[in-house]
């Protein structure tokens, strides 16, 4: 019996053993392998997410700074286009053509060149509203990708 007692405890003490080395070498670095590749999946899903956000931003941005130059064109071609027929009506007008004084010369000066163009300056109260209206645009981007909204 002494034997069998003895034999017990060793097959015991080797399962008990074979117990804890699958413990500590096989299952804990299989959890904390799984553990890590899940941190690092969450992690690179943020850095998407992140990435997404600023491109969103940027695609934003290029779009209200394109808004706003389409806007400043078309204020400049009104503006030209306005200022053509003024400079039209002043060639007409008998009491500046029939002077010799005035004339020609004196249109171009209050009217300035015909040629139109997608840059010019506009008045104070056109240039700020358009102005405005792009700083608005941008603080909208920025709060949509601050809260993440407009990702595709």
């Amino acid at each position: 019996m002494d034997k069998f007692v003895k034999a017990s405890v060793i097959a015991g003490a080797l399962m008990g053993g074979g117990g804890v080395f699958y413990h500590y070498v096989v299952f804990l670095p299989g959890v904390e392998r799984a553990k890590s590749e899940k941190e690092a999946a969450a992690e690179h899903q943020k850095e998407q997410a992140a990435a997404a956000r600023r491109a969103a931003y940027e695609r934003c941005n290029r779009s209200a700074r394109a808004i706003y130059d389409m806007d400043w064109a078309n204020a400049c071609k009104l503006k030209a286009s306005r200022n053509k027929t003024e400079y039209q009506h002043c060639l007409r007008d008998p009491l500046v053509a029939g002077n010799p004084y005035l004339g020609k010369s004196h249109c171009e000066k209050m009217y300035g060149q015909q040629e139109q163009s997608d840059e010019c300056s506009l008045s104070t109260s056109q240039a700020n509203y358009l102005n405005s209206r792009l700083k608005e645009s941008q603080e909208r981007c920025l709060a949509e990708a601050r809260t993440g909204l407009g990702l595709d």
